[in-house]
């Protein structure tokens, strides 16, 4: 309520972080079926998640402002899209495309270093934020964000310690 009472956010996106039902973040698990043994991928689903204001909903709205920064076109957002490249660049010169996957991605990333990142970003290219919100600001929303990282797993809860969790709305 501060930062809409500061005018920091608009009362439409303070309205979009409230949640009316709230509920604990849930640990569940995803088979990786393109691998030896199937492994599990552990996924945490925020939806409906309680804190004031609710973390799932906060995650969406920053989201929402980090996004312009994840534009690049060497990224791909899954494997249709890389076919769609492929047919789409057919220069004799590059006989040869791959895909990299990162193992661990979300756990092993650097979020202090992510987060000042984006800052800095933001403050080399403020049109990127809306006029109501500054860098500093939004790493203060980060940063709750990402210190308030928590899932319930069969009655018990357990914090993030590193990374940021698989299925957190935040990471874009």
């Amino acid at each position: 309520m501060k930062l809409r009472d500061e005018h920091k956010i608009t009362p439409d996106m303070f309205t979009k972080m409230r949640n009316l039902h709230p509920r604990w973040p849930q640990l569940y698990g995803q088979p990786k079926i393109h691998k030896p043994g199937a492994p599990i991928r552990p996924v945490v689903s925020f939806y409906n998640t309680p804190l004031p204001p609710p973390l799932q909903d906060l995650h969406k709205v920053l989201a929402t402002y980090l996004k312009p920064l994840a534009q690049n076109p060497l990224c791909l957002k899954d494997s249709s899209d890389f076919k769609q490249g492929l047919e789409c660049f057919l220069d004799p010169s590059f006989p040869y495309h791959c895909s990299l996957d990162v193992q661990a991605l979300y756990t092993s990333c650097d979020l202090c270093l992510a987060t000042k990142t984006a800052i800095t970003s933001y403050e080399q290219n403020p049109g990127l934020l809306p006029s109501n919100i500054t860098s500093k600001t939004l790493g203060t929303l980060i940063t709750f964000c990402l210190d308030n990282s928590y899932l319930e797993f069969n009655g018990c809860f357990y914090s993030q310690d590193e990374g940021e969790t698989m299925g957190s709305p935040l990471i874009v």
